[in-house]
């Protein structure tokens, strides 16, 4: 009877003796942790900045990809969802930059498809977000603006080319609210530009806007009484220019021209495209006198100086006579914008083959500072007149591509 007693107590030794294990491992397990100097093993973190400089690589290959699409749809002439995409970029983006080439874009696109309301919003909201204490805001709004007058003048070019007369009271009805709604925006940047002169922010700029504006106004006008006030408008633009001793910088530098130079030149026009030849020699004596000097890329309204009393030789094409040349640097803005075409400059060249000023620069908006910059640092050789050296003017072309 003992030995099955003693048998049967083993299980409850055996549990007993388990569990004080158990208990001494824990107690021991504590105390290793609370000893000092005993550090805690951590999982090692690896650093956060290879990632985050990765995400900045693929937001912007995303950004370059999405500004490459919107392209391609508006080459396609698919210019709702082109702009659609820019607007969507405009709005997910803070950059400033990507925002500016995005508006360039987007005002492009809605003067080719007509859509003037959004043109005009866009403008609007350009011209409020400008502050006078910040200059880079103001140039922000004369480029647009530049882009907005290069798209009207086309839209106009457009009516010329299939021999519409836009003030014609036969038009359809759809015609006569298309040239109204441009008319509308003209005369809405206009008041702006009026505005601009009054807080004497870029005036020189400003008077040069109005007089773009009130040329491309004049060639819209309904009647003869339209005509009459916005060619005064024009000339008084223009006269106040070439008067205008202040220097500042030429942002929109869209060419001068009057009505019927206007009508000419539309013809056959393109947003981008330099006007030919046969018709910029035409211009007048006071657009000739709008010249651009200075290698800080500043604009001085002043008439050319003859030394000998005569006007300067036109020497046509200046490009061969080139005996030093600098190449332009290729705008950051512009090559993201997919800015591209050619540039056409007219200059003064002295009797020794410096340039002395520049007459006039046409072409795409976003180029023509970078071509302006560089050609001042050409070089020509002396146009001669009875073996006489002589100043003269003449242009310069210079090919912008992607």
């Amino acid at each position: 009877m003992k030995k099955k007693e003693t048998t049967s107590l083993f299980p409850h030794s055996e549990k007993f003796i388990l569990a004080f294990i158990i208990q001494v491992l824990i107690a021991g397990a504590v105390c290793a942790q609370s000893l000092p100097g005993t550090a805690t093993p951590t999982p090692v973190v690896a650093s956060s900045a290879p990632a985050v400089a990765t995400a900045a690589v693929a937001e912007a290959d995303n950004i370059s990809r999405r500004m490459e699409r919107a392209r391609a749809l508006a080459a396609a002439h698919q210019l709702v969802p082109a702009a659609t995409e820019l607007e969507s970029l405009r709005a997910s983006v803070k950059d400033e930059v990507v925002r500016n080439n995005s508006s360039l874009m987007l005002m492009g696109i809605y003067l080719e498809d007509g859509n003037y309301a959004r043109a005009e919003a866009l403008l609007e909201e350009t011209f409020k977000g400008r502050s006078s204490k910040n200059e880079a805001s103001v140039r922000t709004y004369f480029a647009l603006a530049g882009q907005a007058v290069n798209g009207a003048r086309a839209h106009v070019g457009r009516y010329r080319t299939f021999g519409i007369d836009v003030s014609s009271s036969s038009l359809p009805p759809e015609a006569v609210t298309d040239l109204d709604r441009l008319r509308s925006l003209l005369e809405r940047m206009s008041a702006q530009g009026r505005e601009l002169i009054k807080e004497n922010a870029k005036a020189n700029d400003a008077f040069a806007l109005l007089e773009d504006i009130s040329g491309i106004r004049t060639a819209l006008a309904r009647d003869t009484t339209d005509r009459a006030k916005w060619d005064t408008e024009h000339s008084a633009a223009r006269a106040r220019l070439v008067t205008m001793p202040t220097e500042t910088q030429s942002s929109s530098n869209v060419p001068a021209a009057s009505a019927e130079t206007l009508d000419s030149e539309t013809r056959n026009a393109h947003p981008t495209g330099p006007v030919p030849a046969a018709v910029t020699d035409q211009r007048t004596s006071a657009q000739t006198a709008m010249v651009s000097a200075g290698s800080t890329g500043t604009a001085t309204t002043e008439a050319p100086k003859t030394g000998s009393g005569n006007a300067p030789l036109e020497a046509g094409s200046l490009t061969e006579k080139a005996i030093s040349k600098v190449m332009p640097v290729y705008p950051q803005m512009a090559r993201n914008s997919g800015v591209s075409g050619l540039v056409r400059i007219k200059i003064v060249v002295d009797e020794g083959g410096s340039v002395t000023g520049i007459v006039w620069a046409e072409g795409p908006t976003l180029l023509r500072q970078a071509a302006q910059d560089a050609l001042r640092q050409w070089k020509f050789q002396p146009v001669l007149v009875d073996g006489k050296p002589v100043r003269a003017t003449g242009y310069v072309d210079f090919g912008f591509s992607r």
